[in-house]
Parts: structure tokens; C-alpha cells; sequence
């Protein structure tokens, strides 16, 4: 979901799930290298934007989402 939102401009929600999902594999210790290549062309594009500042902040503010949270704003379609 958070390329889906990387990929339209939607950097808040792109950075939220993606600090969410961080802390996740913080946490158990996993780590899906084909995810991270699936979604680093549209943060890359994300970064080198004018959105980047709000994407960083959204990421930092994501790590502290619970993953009942993070999953609720994955599937939210009012976003």
C-alpha cells in the first residue's frame, strides 16, 4: 500500500506505512529485500521531490504506529 501511495504523490501516507513497517522489522528482526526494491523507486522519486520533508516527518511519525494502526491506514480508502 505504501507504494500504491509513494507512487501518487501521496507522501504522508507513503511515509507513515513505511516508518510503520521499519519499526515492524525492527522489532521481529525480518527483512523482505524484494519489498524494499518494489517501493525504492517511489520513495527515491518521493525524496527528490518537494514532498520530501513532509515524507521524512510522516516516516518518523510511522515508527510510532501500532501494527493494528498502520494495517487500519493500509486498507482506510478515505485517504
Amino acid at each position: 500500500m505504501a507504494v500504491f501511495a509513494a507512487g501518487s504523490g501521496d507522501a504522508e501516507r507513503a511515509g507513515l506505512l513505511l516508518g510503520a513497517a521499519q519499526s515492524i522489522r525492527d522489532q521481529t528482526g525480518l527483512r523482505n529485500s524484494f519489498a524494499v526494491a518494489l517501493y525504492g523507486p517511489a520513495v527515491d522519486a518521493i525524496i527528490d521531490s518537494p514532498l520530501a520533508d513532509a515524507f521524512r516527518q510522516a516516516q518518523i511519525d510511522g515508527r510510532s504506529l501500532s501494527a493494528r494502526s498502520a494495517i487500519a491506514l493500509a486498507f482506510d480508502s478515505t485517504t
